[in-house]
């Protein structure tokens, strides 16, 4: 995910948030306050410290090629759901819940006296869970740097210590930054990152996305806090809120599309198109969870240690060309951006790996979007049959990248294999495992059905094409599925 913001971003300033209840980012960060001048050119100070919370100024200022150079992050972390607001007899509480991957939501209310607390909104915190700073066997108490580290990051590590054998786990006494002992703290970098930036988004006030409650209206200590007035409800949440017509699906999905023609008309792609992803906010059905959105057009950043410019997970719901991008064989240097699409100039073999750090793609939500019409379609009775009968999402990931010859001069990285290896077409292996196919007995009837259905299986069929440059754009959808009465 990129900042949408096209230049200098020098100056640029963003508020995070995590729970912090036994004090383990606060104690790693302790060691970091004192430098002047680390090697990796990330500052953190301790700006102020008050009763369950503390709040740190974190800024880069070593020039990169990555997108947060020159970025500015205030950092609070609470070591107690209940703080001081400021006014006399008054409680802020924060009561946590569960959100996504990256982030969870913290509620947000008001508590005078013995009164029952007023939620004032909602504030995206980073979800805990996933920082390693904040597990049990982090690398700061489990005298292994490499413990709690996927398989991927660790043969990354072991490709970096062969690059500079001298690295340790051990704290210096110069500015000098342990390339190990630091991985947790750059780790909670990029979640903070992310979920700070949102509300750049919020702030432009799209259909089907939150929106942030006037500052204006919050007292005292949360007044400048990013709240939201709410996160809506998913909508795979109610079962009996789930289309089961072909009017109902036009009328969702043009919804889902009208934020994503917002987001494109912005030049940001929002990166995390999928079922789990929608939510109805305020009546309009839209894209939560923006988490990984990104400029339109911005290049790929290393995979090197506090300098990872995207955060793209690979899943079932992204387009292959994002899911394994190419990188160009440098003598074994992939992690060079320079190295990156330029298959056509540069006579070298092409590795094709997982987990890259790419931009999102307007591309890539199209697809995205087509394999959501496709599962939604499943829930007509007889819409399935018709996806299957048109060929829609038929083939498994590793037949539609062979049929689609993008992928032919080049070879997979292993990591690819236990994606590759599914035989499941497409359509099947996002499909949900219970509850969302019809009943064979459950029949609809209506003038006109089977016409519309066969102009949406088409429009799911023109999405998901292998070709993301004969992909339609996500206003044509929109103009399509409004011709669709």
């Amino acid at each position: 995910m990129t900042l949408p913001i096209s230049g200098d971003n020098t100056g640029c300033h963003f508020q995070a948030f995590l729970r912090d209840e036994n004090n383990r980012v606060q104690k790693a960060f302790a060691r970091r306050v004192g430098m002047t001048e680390p090697d990796d050119g990330l500052m953190i100070k301790l700006s102020e410290e008050r009763s369950g919370m503390a709040t740190y100024e974190i800024t880069r200022s070593k020039t990169r090629k990555d997108m947060d150079s020159g970025e500015r992050w205030t950092l609070a972390l609470f070591t107690s759901g209940k703080l001081k607001s400021g006014f006399s007899g008054e409680r802020i509480i924060i009561t946590p819940e569960k959100y996504s991957w990256f982030a969870e939501a913290g509620q947000i209310s008001i508590k005078k006296g013995r009164l029952t607390g007023e939620r004032v909104g909602t504030l995206m915190m980073v979800n805990p869970e996933k920082v390693q700073l904040l597990k049990k066997n982090n690398p700061r108490t489990s005298g292994s740097c490499l413990s709690v580290l996927s398989s991927a990051t660790r043969r990354l590590f072991a490709v970096c210590r062969a690059v500079t054998p001298t690295a340790s786990c051990s704290p210096r006494s110069s500015d000098a930054v342990d390339f190990e002992s630091d991985e947790s703290i750059h780790q909670l970098i990029e979640m903070i990152a992310i979920t700070a930036r949102q509300s750049y988004i919020y702030e432009h006030k799209i259909n089907g996305l939150p929106k942030l409650v006037e500052k204006e209206t919050l007292p005292g200590l949360i007044n400048g806090w990013p709240l939201l007035s709410g996160l809506g409800e998913q909508y795979s949440a109610r079962k009996d809120a789930l289309p089961v017509s072909v009017t109902k699906i036009v009328a969702d999905m043009k919804a889902v599309i009208g934020t994503m023609v917002s987001m494109h008309d912005k030049q940001w792609a929002h990166g995390d198109i999928k079922l789990s992803n929608l939510r109805r906010v305020d009546g309009v059905l839209g894209l939560a969870a923006p988490e990984r959105f990104s400029v339109v057009g911005g290049q790929p950043g290393p995979n090197k240690l506090g300098e990872k410019r995207f955060t793209f997970y690979n899943n079932a719901w992204h387009a292959p060309e994002l899911r394994f991008p190419g990188e160009v064989d440098d003598k074994h240097v992939w992690s060079e951006p320079e190295c990156r699409f330029q298959r056509e100039s540069l006579v070298k073999k092409t590795i094709f790996k997982p987990w890259q750090y790419t931009p999102a793609t307007k591309e890539g939500d199209v697809w995205s979007f087509g394999v959501l019409l496709a599962v939604t379609i499943c829930r007509i009775p007889g819409g399935k049959a018709l996806l299957e009968k048109e060929g829609v999402l038929q083939l498994s990931l590793s037949d539609y990248m062979t049929a689609s010859g993008q992928f032919s001069a080049g070879v997979f990285h292993e990591g690819c294999e236990k994606f590759l290896s599914d035989k499941r077409n497409l359509l099947e292996l996002n499909l949900p495992k219970q509850g969302w196919l019809p009943e064979q007995n459950d029949t609809i009837r209506l003038p006109g059905n089977a016409e519309k259905l066969s102009q949406l299986v088409a429009l799911a069929k023109d999405c998901t094409g292998p070709d993301p440059k004969k992909r339609p754009s996500a206003e044509s959808v929109y103009k399509k599925l409004g011709e669709i009465k």
